[in-house]
C-alpha cells in the first residue's frame, strides 16, 4: 500500500512587489475582471434586491419613494470610473413589462418649509401627515413620492444614523483638582434594580393650598386664557437647609432625608439625557441628598428626549436654546400653577409655611408640604410557616434605614357632594415653542390640532418629554397626590418668550400617568435603594454625583467641605427665575 503523498502547489514569488509578477499569468483567474476600489466609495449593500428600480437612478438626486436616506447607497466602485460595463449584444427593445399599479391622482400644496421624503398626498405633492415615519431625518413625512411635509412620529435611530452629528454637552459643573472619582456607575446596572416599598406614613404637613378653580377645566381653543404674570414668592429649600427636617433629624425619626425633586431625579436617571448634579452630605449617621441653588434640578427642561434635541447656542438672543427653553418652562410652570387656583380660597395645614418669614410682604405661592416617612430596610425571612402565615418570622438584613421625603401638593380640590372632604392635585405646565423652529420635536401645531388630535399631542409629547413626564408622575405617587393636572400653553407669538397663553388642560390619576410614561415603580425604588446604600457606606465628609454629560454614566466625587460654600448667593441672584 502505497502512502499518500501531499504536494505544495506552486507558490508565485515577487521581489518587486505584492502579488503575482505582471509577466506571469494565472490560468484559473485569467477572464476575470477587476473591479477597482476606491476609499471615497461608503460600503452598503452587495445588492439590494428590495429596491431594483431604485438602482436606476443611483447616483441622482432624486426624491422618490425608493429613497432611503438623503445620502443613498453606492454600488461597490461606484466612485471610481470602470471600464468593465457591460455592453447588450442582443437587441431587447422589444421586451416589456406591463405595470398593473394603480396610478395616484396628483395633487398640490405648499411647498413646506423643513424638506421631507415623501408629503402625504402625491407625486410631488407637499402635505401635512399626522405621522411621520418611525425612521430617517427630521422631515421624513408619511406620504406620496417626491413630497414633502411635517408630521409626529419618527423611528428610533439606528444603523443608518451611523453619520449622524454628535452633539457635545458640557458638564453642569467643573471637576476640581482635589475631587478624588469613588465610584464610576453605568446606567445598564441601574436599569436591572428592583425594589418594593411599604405604603408612607406622614410624619408632617405645612404650608398652605389654594383650591382648583375648576373653571380651567372647561379652557379650549375657543376660550384660552392668557397667562398672567405671578407676584407670588416660589421656595424650593434643599433638604439639609429644611427646618422642619432639622428638627425630625434632631428627633431620630430617620437616616436619609431628601426633597422628591432630587429622589425623582434619582429615580428617572436612565431616562436623562441632559447632565445634573446632586451634592451628598453625611453628617453623622445621617445622610443627606442635596441639590444645588440655582442648579439644573431648579428648571424645567423642554424636549430633553427628543430625536433632535434644542441645539445650545452662543447666541444670548436665541430664545430656543435649551437653556434659554428651561427658564421659560419653569417661569410658565409656576405661573399657570397659580393662575389655576382660586387665590380667595385658601386650606391651611397643621403647620404654616416653614420657608416665609414674617417680614416678606409678597405671599407665599400655593404649597402644601407632605413630609412622608419610607421605610428601605432589607428584610429577610428567618422562619417560613406552613400551615399559616403566623408561622413566618422576619429580620432586618441590614442596619435600619428610614427616609423622609419632603413631598409638594400645589392645590386642593373640593367635591361636590361633601366640600370639607378634599382631594390633593400636582399642577404641571407643558409648554410648545416654535413648530418651526429646531428642536420641536416633530410636534403638531397645538393651537390648531390640541381640541381634536389629543391623543396624538399627549403621545408625542410623552415621546419628546419622558423623563420628565416619568417624574412628574413619580412625584404624584410619592406625594400621594389625587390627580395630577396638566395645562397646555403656547406662545402667544413664536417669537415671543415672555407671553404666553393656556389653551386647555388634563387629568390624569398618578397610577395612570406612570402607566402612560411607562415607569417602572420597582426599578425607580430599586435605584434609590441602592444609591442611599452606597451613599451610607461613604465616610463623613461631602461627596458630589454627576451625571456624565456624554456618556451615560453616574460618578461619585469626594470633595472638600467648602466646595460650592460661597456659590450659593451668586446663583440665587443669577437664576432668571424669581426663587427664594
Amino acid at each position: 500500500m502505497v502512502a499518500p503523498r501531499f504536494k505544495l502547489p506552486h507558490v508565485s514569488h515577487n521581489d518587486q512587489g505584492w502579488g503575482p509578477a505582471s509577466d506571469e499569468s494565472i490560468q484559473q483567474f485569467k477572464d476575470i475582471p477587476y473591479a477597482p476600489y476606491s476609499k471615497g466609495d461608503k460600503l452598503g449593500r452587495v445588492a439590494d434586491w428590495y429596491d431594483p428600480e431604485g438602482t436606476q437612478n443611483m447616483g441622482r438626486d432624486h426624491r422618490g419613494r425608493h429613497q432611503r436616506r438623503q445620502d443613498p447607497y453606492q454600488a461597490y466602485g461606484a466612485g471610481t470610473s470602470t471600464v468593465f460595463v457591460h455592453h447588450q449584444e442582443e437587441d431587447e427593445a422589444s421586451f416589456s413589462l406591463v405595470d398593473s399599479r394603480a396610478q395616484a391622482m396628483k395633487k398640490t400644496a405648499a411647498r413646506s418649509q423643513q424638506p421631507g421624503q415623501g408629503g402625504r398626498g402625491g407625486r410631488g405633492g407637499a402635505g401635512r401627515g399626522g405621522f411621520q415615519r418611525l425612521g430617517t431625518q427630521r422631515g421624513s413625512h408619511r406620504g406620496g413620492r417626491g413630497g414633502h411635509g411635517a408630521g409626529g412620529f419618527r423611528r428610533r435611530p439606528g444603523w443608518r444614523d451611523y453619520d449622524r452629528p454628535q452633539r457635545i454637552r458640557f458638564a453642569t459643573i467643573n471637576v476640581g483638582e482635589e475631587w478624588k472619582l469613588l465610584e464610576d456607575i453605568e446606567f445598564h446596572r441601574l436599569a436591572k434594580l428592583s425594589y418594593s416599598v411599604e405604603q408612607p406614613t406622614d410624619v408632617a404637613l405645612c404650608g398652605q393650598v389654594n383650591v382648583y378653580a375648576k373653571s380651567y377645566d372647561r379652557v379650549n381653543l375657543r376660550s384660552e386664557q392668557p397667562l398672567r404674570r405671578s407676584e407670588y414668592i416660589y421656595y424650593d429649600v434643599t433638604a439639609s437647609e429644611d427646618p422642619i427636617m432639622e428638627r425630625l433629624a434632631r428627633q431620630d425619626k430617620a437616616r436619609v432625608f431628601a426633597t422628591d425633586s432630587v429622589i425623582t431625579m434619582l429615580m428617572c436617571t436612565t431616562r436623562t439625557v441632559y447632565p445634573w448634579d446632586l451634592v451628598i452630605n453625611r453628617v453623622g449617621n445621617k445622610l443627606y441628598l442635596d441639590k444645588r441653588n440655582g442648579g439644573p434640578l431648579d428648571f424645567v427642561t423642554v424636549n430633553e428626549n427628543a430625536y433632535d434635541q434644542p441645539i445650545e447656542s452662543n447666541d444670548k438672543e436665541n430664545i430656543n436654546s435649551p437653556s434659554m427653553l428651561a427658564v421659560e418652562a419653569t417661569r410658565v410652570n409656576r405661573e399657570f400653577q397659580m393662575q389655576a387656583v382660586d387665590t380667595q380660597q385658601r386650606v391651611n395645614m397643621p403647620e404654616g409655611n416653614p420657608f416665609h418669614e414674617a417680614d416678606v410682604k409678597e405671599p407665599p405661592a400655593s404649597a402644601a408640604y407632605r413630609y412622608r416617612l419610607f421605610d428601605l430596610t432589607t428584610y429577610r425571612v428567618v422562619k417560613e410557616g406552613v400551615d399559616s402565615d403566623d408561622d413566618v418570622e422576619i429580620e432586618a438584613a441590614d442596619t435600619s434605614c428610614p427616609m423622609i421625603i419632603r413631598t409638594q401638593l400645589d392645590a386642593a380640590l373640593s367635591s361636590g357632594e361633601d366640600p370639607h372632604k378634599l382631594s390633593y392635585v400636582s399642577l404641571h405646565a407643558l409648554n410648545q415653542f416654535d413648530v418651526r423652529a429646531p428642536g420641536n420635536g416633530g410636534a403638531l401645531d397645538w393651537r390648531k390640532k390640541l381640541d381634536s388630535s389629543r391623543g396624538a399631542v399627549v403621545a408625542t409629547e410623552t415621546k419628546n418629554n419622558s423623563c420628565k413626564l416619568a417624574r412628574w408622575a413619580l412625584q404624584g405617587l410619592i406625594s400621594g397626590a389625587d390627580q395630577v393636572k396638566f395645562g397646555y400653553v403656547v406662545r402667544q407669538m413664536p417669537g415671543d418668550n415672555k407671553r404666553h397663553t393656556v389653551i386647555g388642560t388634563q387629568s390624569y390619576k398618578p397610577q395612570d400617568l406612570a402607566k402612560q410614561a411607562n415607569v417602572n415603580l420597582k426599578n425607580s425604588w430599586g435605584i434609590i435603594k441602592a444609591v442611599v446604600d452606597l451613599c451610607l457606606k461613604l465616610p463623613e465628609g461631602k461627596y458630589v454625583m454627576v451625571r456624565d454629560p456624554n456618556k451615560a454614566h453616574l460618578q461619585i466625587y469626594s470633595v472638600p467641605l467648602d466646595t460650592f460654600e460661597g456659590d450659593d448667593d451668586e446663583d440665587q441672584t443669577e437664576n432668571p427665575v424669581d426663587e427664594k
